[in-house]
């Protein structure tokens, strides 16, 4: 329908290759087939192309032309009020603020209008709006409901978001079997983040016979999508022979590729697999590489692994602080051997007085200082105005990757400079991403994250996710 001129199927196909549902990302066919839609007046086309230029999605980031596209979008939506994609567009455009002022309630407004007219997107951003208390109070049951209602319709996402509910008991009873009825839904029309559950279920017996073979056919669907979850499920797989004959080299395979989108088990694991020459031929200090990636996102294994190697020279220079300080973060995690090795070298470095260098290198990974400047003060002070007072309170109480805590967005802002390498930003813009249905109900919602030099330069950036005022995962640029 799409290569017939239908602006409607141009636009989800677009969506498609936006989001790699169904088929493998492709920023390239994503704007090819939101600039088609558009050239027919389609608001929700020019709202993606907008949003392509704004985050530099397989374009140059160009903020001009975007703004130029999001004005397109609201006057075009604003002719047909009465169109339900018009009104979703408008909703999309309220909700984030995109050529109008944002304004959640607004946007509730707009998507309830297209919800009740039975546009299924529209049904699944209401549904997000009353998880998220964005422009609504938080009321679960009522997620659940407008879930449902675009479920109903076969719309994927919303059949996956479902089956989590189910999966989780959120606004409904928990029903591991309901969970298992939406997952095979939205995985049958190729919805990866669905199928990797789908899998998991398999793999575990949640809702059906555990059955390691199945896991493994639907992890493999998710993982030749791209989908890094299951690429690391499936190279445990065959790290470990569940599901499919045991076989080193193909588990090291579907690790690096899990790995090189950020996964930080798949990085743990690929570790594992140079340190032992398991797969491929030893390398300690590719080893190290790996446990530094994940160590730095977090992993408490990892963490582990480097302090290990740090404190016996293990393809790195030996190093007993930094060693004790990643021993001291796998510990703070609940690790007890870690605790235990932590012990015995601050007991030892008690005995020779060195304690104080312990306390000088946490604070040095962590990103801790004692006081920034005005500008910087400036700076934070325009990220709490530019999020919200409700989503920079959560970044005040969240923590990264499996209890790397942090107690300010000053100290969260101070690690994500660190960890790309590059100095304290001058400005940090956030904006949340709409569309992230897909991953919604695994990470919450999606905010970009700009890092600026003085000049205006964007430096670095990504993404982070927030959940019920938790970060729950966070993928930035080097």
């Amino acid at each position: 329908m799409a290569e017939a001129g239908d602006a409607n199927a141009q636009f989800q196909l677009a969506m498609c290759y936006y989001w790699g549902t169904g088929v493998m990302k492709e920023n390239a066919k994503a704007m090819e087939w939101a600039l088609k839609a558009s050239a027919q007046g389609h608001p929700e086309g020019m709202e993606l192309v907008g949003r392509m230029y704004y985050y530099g999605n397989g374009v140059d980031k160009n903020e001009n032309k975007a703004n130029e596209w999001f004005k397109k979008a609201h006057e075009t939506a604003i002719a047909q009020p009465n169109d339900a994609r018009s009104q979703n567009a408008l909703a999309v455009l309220y909700d984030w603020g995109r050529g109008v002022p944002e304004n959640k309630a607004e946007a509730v407004n707009w998507y309830r209008k297209a919800a009740e007219q039975g546009y299924a997107v529209a049904q699944l951003n209401l549904a997000r709006s009353y998880l998220d208390g964005d422009g609504v109070p938080v009321d679960k049951a009522e997620a659940v409901k407008w879930y449902r209602k675009a479920a109903e319709q076969g719309y994927a996402d919303a059949q996956c978001n479902l089956g989590f509910c189910y999966a989780k008991g959120i606004g409904v009873l928990e029903d591991k079997a309901e969970a298992v009825k939406w997952y095979r839904k939205a995985a049958e029309q190729g919805h990866a983040d669905a199928q990797c559950r789908l899998g998991f279920c398999y793999e575990n017996g949640n809702g059906v016979r555990e059955d390691k073979a199945e896991a493994v056919r639907w992890y493999r669907k998710a993982a030749e999508q791209g989908f890094a979850d299951a690429q690391f499920n499936l190279g445990y797989a065959y790290n470990h022979g569940e599901g499919v004959p045991e076989n080193k080299a193909e588990a090291v395979k579907w690790y690096r590729k899990s790995a090189e989108l950020g996964n930080a088990r798949a990085q743990n694991n690929l570790g594992i697999c140079y340190d032992n020459g398991i797969g491929v031929r030893e390398d300690k200090a590719e080893a190290v590489r790996w446990y530094r990636k994940a160590a730095e996102q977090g992993n408490a294994d990892a963490q582990y692994n480097l302090a290990h190697c740090l404190i016996n020279g293990i393809g790195v220079e030996k190093d007993e602080v930094e060693a004790a300080a990643w021993f001291k973060m796998a510990a703070d995690q609940g690790d007890e051997d870690a605790k235990r090795r932590y012990d015995a070298i601050i007991e030892l470095w008690e005995a020779r007085g060195q304690l104080e260098q312990i306390e000088s290198e946490l604070d040095h990974l962590k990103g801790l200082r004692t006081s920034l400047n005005n500008e910087i003060s400036t700076d934070l002070s325009n990220l709490k105005n530019a999020i919200g007072i409700s989503a920079f309170n959560q970044l005040n109480y969240g923590y990264i990757s499996r209890g790397m805590k942090w107690s300010s967005v000053t100290e969260f802002a101070l690690f994500l400079a660190r960890w790309t390498g590059s100095n304290l930003p001058d400005e940090i813009k956030m904006s949340k991403i709409l569309y992230e249905e897909k991953t919604h109900s695994a990470y919450g919602s999606k905010y970009a994250v700009s890092f600026y030099d003085r000049n205006g330069n964007n430096v670095s950036g990504g993404y982070l996710y927030i959940q019920n005022g938790i970060i729950k995962s966070v993928n930035m640029e080097h």
